[in-house]
């Protein structure tokens, strides 16, 4: 395995570990409310995501892999897709966080692993993104 894959696996656990207990104001794992099973949905989508994106982080080199899906045009729309859809997380983070530290504190981990931050972020902060946006 080389550097590069290592790093990959092990920033992700660590930067979860410091955002939820860095968040833990937030109640992260208060699964009470009428929203409670969006809540728990998004838990799983993230953890059932993280295990699958460790797995292809070990099996699949993803440079060679995207250089190879980018030589097709729906390859490269697809990668085009990801990036608008980070946008978009980023977007919400940047209304949602108070200071422009916490919130490049996100963005940086979010260029990287885009839809697996993403979704940690909407699980940790659930209940104030329902409360800004939904009510």
């Amino acid at each position: 395995m080389t550097r590069t894959k290592l790093l990959i696996l092990i920033f992700l656990p660590v930067f979860t570990f410091c955002a939820i207990y860095l968040n833990w104001n937030q109640g992260p794992f208060n699964f009470s409310g009428p929203y409670f099973a969006g809540k728990m949905f998004i838990w799983l989508s993230f953890i059932a995501f993280s295990i699958y994106s460790g797995y292809c982080t070990y099996h699949e080199n993803l440079l060679v892999t995207l250089c190879g899906i980018c030589q097709y045009h729906f390859g490269r729309q697809v990668c085009l897709d990801l990036y608008i859809g980070a946008g978009l997380i980023l977007f919400v983070m940047f209304l949602n966080e108070p200071t422009l530290i916490s919130f490049l504190a996100w963005m940086i981990p979010t260029i990287f692993y885009v839809n697996l931050i993403g979704l940690l972020y909407f699980a940790i902060h659930f209940d104030s993104l329902v409360a800004r946006f939904l009510i």
